[in-house]
């Protein structure tokens, strides 16, 4: 049986947003353009930059 220890908001809300962000930025650093449309000129470029005004920095 595992016994999970209650902590507090703090330390957990702590954790929790180290490892959302750990997770945030694997997902941003395996994204992959495919199809006719990523072609287009720029589209890489806006991508990103739309990506990074959605996405809080780290802190």
């Amino acid at each position: 049986m595992t016994t999970i220890k209650r902590q507090s908001g703090e330390n957990w809300n702590s954790q929790n947003g180290l490892q959302l962000h750990q997770k945030q930025k694997k997902l941003m650093q395996n994204i992959v353009l495919s199809g006719g449309s990523s072609l287009l000129p720029g589209f890489k470029d806006r991508l990103s930059d739309e990506l990074k005004a959605v996405v809080p920095k780290s802190k």
